[in-house]
């Protein structure tokens, strides 16, 4: 017999009970979108930080390292943690209120599933592997690549709506809890 095993995450450790209102008002977020992984070009942040120059009332939030860190920070307005892991990672999930991920090129993106596991509301290319774990319309959106008027669209609804954050980032993390 033969059967299909998907990735899985640990959804003790990525949870919406780590949410850190000291985390936000350290940063002095507002309404927050977060991505996480490689800072390179081919995770396409280019295109979402140019987003973000045009986005009122939300903050772009970036974890994690690499060869096209510098170049960002000198052209955005996004902000920068750094690298981070364990316990804090799992609390920047759960503290931001939508993961957004405009790679093209991922096979998987684990950090698509651990934002799902942390409550949130995912936002990803239709290019590319997280297409498949994300229910459009249901647990996020999945929105034709470097559409950059499709992407503002949806940030902007996400901004505006509380209670559609809510009910996406509650399906996300069913979802998630079903591939522990």
């Amino acid at each position: 017999k033969v059967g299909i095993f998907s990735h899985g995450v640990d959804v003790n450790k990525f949870n919406p009970n780590n949410r850190d209102d000291n985390i936000r008002k350290s940063y002095g977020l507002n309404v927050s979108a977060l991505y996480v992984g490689r800072i390179a070009v081919e995770k396409n942040l280019d295109f979402l930080v140019d987003i973000f120059k045009e986005i009122k009332n939300g903050s772009l939030v970036l974890v994690g390292d690499g060869p096209h860190k510098k170049d960002l920070e000198k052209n955005g307005n996004a902000l920068y943690l750094g690298f981070k892991t364990g316990d804090d990672l799992a609390k920047i999930y759960a503290s931001c209120d939508f993961f957004v991920f405009p790679s093209t090129t991922d096979s998987f993106g684990m950090v698509v599933l651990e934002a799902m596991a942390s409550g949130l509301p995912v936002l990803v290319s239709d290019k590319g592997g997280p297409k498949e774990i994300v229910l459009d319309k249901i647990s996020g959106f999945v929105i034709k690549s470097n559409d950059k008027k499709a992407w503002k669209e949806k940030i902007e609804l996400l901004i505006k709506d509380g209670k559609l954050r809510k009910k996406l980032g509650f399906m996300s993390r069913d979802l998630a809890l079903r591939k522990s």
